[in-house]
């Protein structure tokens, strides 16, 4: 277990899995796996195939045009189709 991505970016691996609640007008896809996209993991590693669980359509865009940006291999990107359900039962408190 890494505490950050920049901590996790030390090795190779085949998948990478990302659970985060998608909003890109604060903080893109590609911004939170900056660390996997950039010197000096992608000049020691291939990309991963990364699974994206988030919320939304077309969440994936943005990182396939990153790593395609990259000019090594095709992007490998498994979308996922959640359903989480919950209710708000009162103030702060969540049902799962």
């Amino acid at each position: 277990m890494c505490s950050s991505v920049s901590n996790a970016a030390d090795r190779s691996y085949d998948y990478v899995i990302l659970t985060t609640k998608a909003v890109p007008d604060l903080t893109t896809t590609p911004q939170v796996l900056a660390p996997l996209l950039s010197r000096p993991y992608t000049e020691n590693f291939r990309q991963p195939a990364y699974v994206v669980l988030q919320n939304g359509l077309n969440v994936e865009r943005d990182l396939f045009n990153a790593i395609k940006a990259l000019n090594q291999e095709k992007p490998k990107i498994i979308g996922t189709c959640l359903w989480i359900a919950t209710n708000l039962c009162g103030p702060d408190a969540v049902e799962h």
